[in-house]
Formats: structure tokens, C-alpha cells, sequence
């Protein structure tokens, strides 16, 4: 009896040891998981702090070339096509392309 009571309390030193090393390896893991996760929320604020710089810097050019091109379009729309045709000139603008991705 009293050597199975021994084994009994043994066993259950020892499965303590192993829960508190399960417990400990757990929560280092979940500790470099939230440290990987603050990284990467750090790196898309980052990210979208510079996608929103770029759009606010984007949106008055865009907004002029929108208001350029919609302005010699009402222009042709109430001339005389022979008149219009004759008045064309060459843009001598640089020419932008804008070409708008997704990155992974």
C-alpha cells in the first residue's frame, strides 16, 4: 500500500513537471506568435501610411487630367467638326502611365 501510494505520488510529481514544461513551451510559442503578428500589423500600417500618401498626392493630378480631358471633350462635342479638327494642336505634355497594382 504504502509503495503504491510512493508510485502514486511520483507519478504525479512527474506529470506536474511535464504540464509546467508543456505550459512554458505553449507559452513561448504564443509569445513569438504575437511578436510575428505585431511585426507584420506594424508593417501593413506602415504600408497603408504610404499607399494613403501616394493616393493623396494621386487624386489632385488625377482630378486635373480628368477635368483637362473632359474639357476639350465638351469643346468638340459643341463645335463644328471641320472648325475642331483644324484647331488641334500636339500636346507637348510628358506623357504619365499609371499603372495601379496589387503586391503580395
Amino acid at each position: 500500500m504504502i509503495r503504491s501510494e510512493d508510485d502514486y505520488v511520483w507519478q504525479t510529481v512527474d506529470l506536474e513537471k511535464q504540464r509546467r514544461m508543456t505550459e512554458n513551451v505553449l507559452r513561448k510559442g504564443v509569445e513569438s506568435m504575437e511578436s510575428v503578428e505585431r511585426q507584420r500589423l506594424a508593417h501593413c500600417q506602415t504600408a497603408l501610411g504610404r499607399y494613403k500618401r501616394k493616393i493623396e498626392n494621386l487624386g489632385p493630378n488625377l482630378r486635373q487630367m480628368f477635368e483637362r480631358h473632359s474639357n476639350n471633350l465638351d469643346l468638340a462635342v459643341d463645335s463644328i467638326p471641320e472648325d475642331y479638327i483644324q484647331t488641334i494642336q500636339p500636346s507637348t505634355s510628358a506623357v504619365n502611365h499609371i499603372t495601379l497594382i496589387d503586391l503580395h
